[in-house]
């Protein structure tokens, strides 16, 4: 019975050691068509160090001296096949003889992700920018359009987000601004239209809604004016029409709720 099983547990260690050394050293995967999806290494079965991540791209087998892909050029037809290119086709249909466009990169230790990651559109544009530190995001973090123009920005400690972060429409104008204080909302946040006009101002204390919350329509008059203590509504509350100078609505809540007498206007102003 003892040989047995301990015949059985040396055959689970070599099993182990196998499964582990299989996964040490370089590692490449491919997309289902054959070109390169993901180049790396594997260290005591984890990642490590530097790794890349390929867009699919089309391979072709190049038969002749051309340097064109399958092509059947008389006297070409030798049965040797001297060359195998990556071909990708770019968004406008044009056929490129470049590498595949990377996707993304960045470096891991002892399996978590480490350092800047940085990845890309298929036309180049850089996408994201993250960092990291044991795994988590730590550091500025930025997000781009793919038309090259930011998308958003911040920072992250220990894997939440810290401090100012801004978003932008894509033609490059701030589309919003809030602060973050270990992951949760605390502090001004702003909203604007798309035209650069200011949309919402709000206040957030802990990650709760509190103070004078005010929005406009996008012809600058005032729409809604509310006030909130500890994440709820409390105290005045007003509404207008696109006029600005018609009131829609009028009153109080408490605790979320109505309040005493509340006032309503048509569009009118009766």
């Amino acid at each position: 019975m003892f040989v047995k099983i301990r015949k059985h547990l040396v055959f689970a260690v070599m099993l182990l050691s196998l499964v582990i050394a299989q996964n040490d050293g370089l590692v490449i995967t491919k997309h289902p068509n054959g070109s390169t999806e993901t180049e790396g290494r594997y260290t005591n079965g984890v990642r490590e160090g530097n790794w890349t991540y390929w867009y699919v791209g089309e391979v072709f087998i190049d038969d002749g001296e051309d340097q064109e892909p399958n092509t059947g050029d008389e006297g070409e037809h030798n049965g040797i096949w001297d060359s195998t290119e990556t071909v990708v086709i770019d968004l406008d249909g044009d056929t490129f003889y470049d590498p595949p466009q990377i996707k993304m990169e960045g470096s891991y230790i002892n399996g978590n992700r480490d350092s800047t990651w940085t990845s890309w559109y298929a036309n180049g544009n850089r996408k994201e920018e993250l960092n990291y530190a044991l795994g988590k995001l730590n550091s500025s973090q930025i997000h781009w359009y793919e038309n090259g123009n930011k998308k958003d920005e911040g920072n992250y400690v220990n894997g939440k987000q810290e401090g100012s972060w801004i978003w932008y429409y894509e033609t490059g104008i701030n589309k919003e601004q809030t602060y973050f204080l270990d992951g949760q909302q605390d502090g001004l946040w702003i909203e604007w239209h798309n035209d650069g006009a200011k949309k919402k101002e709000r206040k957030f204390i802990n990650g709760e809604r509190d103070s004078i919350w005010t929005s406009w329509y996008p012809n600058g008059n005032k729409k809604l004016q509310s006030t909130y203590a500890k994440g709820k509504l409390n105290g005045p509350f007003t509404s207008w029409y696109e006029n600005g100078i018609v009131k829609e609505q009028t009153g109080e809540y408490i605790n979320n709720k109505l309040h005493n007498k509340w006032t309503y206007w048509a569009d009118d102003g009766r």
